[in-house]
């Protein structure tokens, strides 16, 4: 694995970055427990109301946790992203990344839950289809088609706040700017702070995308006692962010004692693997053979509650462990379908188009630019 260049890239670089292949079985491992959370817990308690899996739930119920790994995932992935490309060169990888499988996810998504509610009551429209497609439908006052696409705002957020560094020129200078960023976070936990606080400091995940971008900064330079203190004070408020946000995930007959001990256990293992990658102890040879497992996470986070609402409304005569077998595998096949058609066979084409139009634009406004200067000194 080539070193990562912790002072990022020559201006107007667009090198790729190497791949951390513990990344892609983390991602994997992330949705996967995403899915069974939706699949065992999230359907057998609050959809239905009966345990259907009760030794399973055990387990499962911690699933939904998966989505705070991703966002660690996220910190770490995106600021090593920002950082090897230009501004407009990150912007359309994100796009192109993002968009393609997202869409047609929505389309699919809403063609199944229009015949297969996926809860009672939901109602599927032209106008919320459309909302949807943009990834910001609260911003139309609409739903979401799934509600797992919640996470994506945050992300996108997220992505915002790189891009806006990165075009004022602090990429080099990152690390100030995300001690800045834990110091704000760690107010508006103890504090609660105005809502432009909280919804920039992405509250109350901040400390997961934190977390991330100071493993990054540790595997491409080192671990100082800044950032040893710094990953320390994430960790706390995570394992806050997550025992105090069960509320929203969790029955609560099942927010126990050992259930909290068990949430606080989980995310300290989730910070302590990334430290063993980011201090370079892991072997990634294994992981380098499961890494095809991570192309299959995003749509397969998109895609899953498809075959929960078939499931539920017509496989209710099978066996609990078959419905998950068979939810399960139409789920992993679906989203192997998406990564083959559209992540491998039309990002390029489609990266490749928003550069040009890009180019095209930029070369636009460059030239109106240079007319206006040209007129305001009369030549």
């Amino acid at each position: 694995m080539p070193k990562l260049n912790g002072a990022g890239p020559a201006k107007g670089s667009v090198t790729q970055p190497a791949r951390v292949r513990e990344l892609d079985l983390f991602r994997f491992v992330a949705a996967l427990a995403v899915v069974l959370y939706h699949y065992t817990y999230n359907r057998a308690v609050l959809d239905t109301g009966a345990a259907m899996y009760p030794v399973l739930e055990r387990f499962t119920v911690h699933g939904y946790l998966g989505v705070d790994l991703f966002f660690m995932i996220s910190g770490f992935v995106i600021l090593w992203t920002a950082r090897a490309r230009r501004p407009s060169d990150f912007v359309i990888s994100r796009i192109t990344r993002l968009y393609p499988e997202f869409w047609i996810s929505v389309i699919l998504s809403a063609s199944v839950f229009a015949m297969f509610p996926l809860s009672a009551g939901q109602r599927i429209t032209l106008p919320m289809v459309f909302a949807n497609l943009t990834m910001v439908p609260q911003l139309f006052r609409q739903p979401y088609v799934d509600n797992v696409y919640w996470t994506l705002f945050v992300e996108l957020k997220f992505y915002l706040l790189l891009w806006l560094l990165s075009v004022a020129g602090q990429m080099r200078r990152i690390e100030p700017w995300i001690f800045g960023w834990l110091a704000v976070a760690t107010y508006c936990f103890a504090y609660g702070g105005p809502h432009v606080f909280r919804s920039l400091t992405l509250h109350p995940y901040g400390p997961f995308f934190i977390g991330g971008c100071l493993f990054f900064l540790v595997r491409s330079d080192r671990l100082t006692v800044a950032r040893a203190a710094g990953l320390l004070l994430c960790l706390g408020l995570g394992v806050v962010s997550a025992v105090e946000g069960m509320e929203g995930f969790v029955q609560a007959a099942d927010i126990t004692s050992a259930a909290r001990i068990a949430t606080g256990v989980i995310i300290v293992a989730c910070f302590a693997s990334f430290l063993l990658i980011a201090t370079r102890v892991t072997d990634s040879s294994i992981a380098h053979r499961l890494a095809f497992l991570g192309a299959l996470t995003y749509p397969l986070y998109l895609l899953h509650n498809i075959a929960k609402a078939v499931m539920l409304s017509i496989g209710g005569e099978l066996h609990p462990y078959a419905q998950l077998a068979i939810a399960g595998a139409f789920s992993l096949a679906l989203a192997s379908v998406m990564v083959l058609v559209i992540e491998r066979r039309m990002r390029r084409p489609f990266t490749e188009f928003l550069t040009r139009r890009y180019r095209k634009l930029a070369t636009l406004v460059a030239a109106g630019i240079a007319e206006r200067a040209a007129r305001r000194n009369g030549l």
